[in-house]
Parts: C-alpha cells; sequence; structure tokens
C-alpha cells in the first residue's frame, strides 16, 4: 500500500478568501513535519457542469499519481489543518460497522437551501440515509449525534476521501468506463445529483460509505454556515 494522500481541488471561475486561507495553513503546516502523508495537490477548473470537474479530477489522480486516497475538497469549504489530519488517521483505521468495507469517509459540512433576506435558508447536514423503500433514493437526515462515526447511504463530494480501489471497482463495473460523477435519471423522471449517484455506484460496488460528524467543514458562500448555525436554526 502506497501510504500517500493526494488533495484534489475542484474549482470555479474564482476561489473563496476562507478557502484560500485553510490550504494555505494546510500546506504550510505540513511543510515542517516529518511525517507528511500529502503527496501532491491536483487542481481542476470545472465550468457550469460540475459533474465533468469531478470526473476529470479523479481521472488525473488515477493517470499521474500512484497514491491510494484521494481527499476530494471544493473550493468553497473553511477547514483547519487537525480536522484535515485527523480525518487522514481515521480514514486509514476505519472499521466495518456491520456492513460493507469501509474505503470512502466524508466529513460534516452544512448545505443552504433557499436563503432568504435578513435570515438563514433552510439548511442541511451533509448526511443522507438509503431511502426505507430500498429505492434508488437517498434521505436527509437531520437528527445525528455529535462526535460520531456513523455508516451513511450517501454524503456529499465537497469534502470526501475516497480510496483508489473504490475507482476501480466502479469503472471495472461500468466496463472499464471510468464514468464516476454523473447525474442519474431515475425511472419515475427523478434525478440524483453527481455526487449522490456517486454514492449509489459505491454502494452497489460493494463498499460502505462513512462520515464522522466531529470532522467539520464549513461551507462558504455569502458567509461561513457551520454546526453552529444549524444549532442556532
Amino acid at each position: 500500500m502506497n501510504d500517500k494522500l493526494v488533495i484534489g481541488i475542484v474549482h470555479g471561475s474564482h476561489v473563496d478568501g476562507w478557502f484560500f486561507h485553510s490550504m494555505m495553513g494546510f500546506l504550510t503546516d505540513m511543510s515542517v513535519r516529518d511525517d507528511n502523508p500529502l503527496s501532491e495537490v491536483l487542481c481542476v477548473r470545472s465550468g457550469p457542469a460540475l459533474q465533468l470537474g469531478r470526473g476529470q479530477l479523479v481521472n488525473t489522480f488515477m493517470e499521474q499519481t500512484t497514491a491510494d486516497t484521494l481527499l476530494m475538497i471544493d473550493d468553497d469549504m473553511r477547514f483547519t489543518t487537525q480536522t484535515i489530519l485527523q480525518m487522514w488517521d481515521l480514514f486509514r483505521n476505519l472499521p466495518n460497522l456491520n456492513g460493507p468495507e469501509a474505503k470512502v469517509l466524508g466529513g460534516l459540512a452544512f448545505i443552504m437551501g433557499r436563503p432568504r433576506l435578513e435570515k438563514f435558508g433552510d439548511m442541511q447536514p451533509t448526511i443522507w440515509a438509503n431511502a426505507p423503500d430500498r429505492s434508488p433514493r437517498f434521505v436527509p437526515v437531520f437528527d445525528y449525534p455529535e462526535n460520531t462515526l456513523l455508516r451513511v447511504g450517501a454524503t456529499g463530494a465537497a469534502c470526501l476521501m475516497v480510496a483508489r480501489e473504490v475507482f476501480e471497482k466502479i469503472a471495472a463495473d461500468q466496463g472499464g468506463n471510468g464514468r464516476w460523477f454523473y447525474h442519474q435519471h431515475l425511472a419515475d423522471g427523478d434525478e440524483l445529483g453527481e455526487d449522490m449517484s456517486f454514492c449509489r455506484r459505491v454502494n452497489d460496488a460493494g463498499y460502505g460509505i462513512y462520515l464522522h460528524t466531529g470532522l467539520q467543514f464549513g461551507y462558504a458562500k455569502t458567509m461561513v454556515v457551520e454546526e453552529t448555525d444549524y444549532k442556532r436554526l
């Protein structure tokens, strides 16, 4: 096993200042560590079709690096060095919680729905469970235990750590077609976004998806959205 980590960034027309500050702090901290796990940082420009940018990032990771693990971080995440190191340590020692092999780990972030003037819009943790009717859908989870490792049905791709073998298995399942991120159209006309459909393919490939609610990433839009904001709502 190549015990190295690649960070992959999908960025749009601009990079958020909080993200820049977080990355600079992390890279500075890593430069003075003897046990630095970071192999390299990949940056991929994404247009309006985010799924294409995510796919290109994974292709670059698979073809141009030999590291076993990719941490995907979007350019609107806010985080600390300690969060990344804790995530890395936990990922390498993930237990199998009565389920498939654990090779995917997400951090906890919060997405906003419809912002309203002078107050937050709807907020949601990036935690989804498999639908009770066993359909391809996922259902959002709003109540969660603090500082706990959870097996989840799906999570977002904005702060997601994935083992190389997961990408290899998904590509093999698709006949060698390395399309990891794309919108999935359901039989009734509904649609899964690129991150939800990726999680569906991870599940179908026989891997478990985990999330630790203590690994928290701020989601920077017009302001940084964090757990304290979610609890206040």
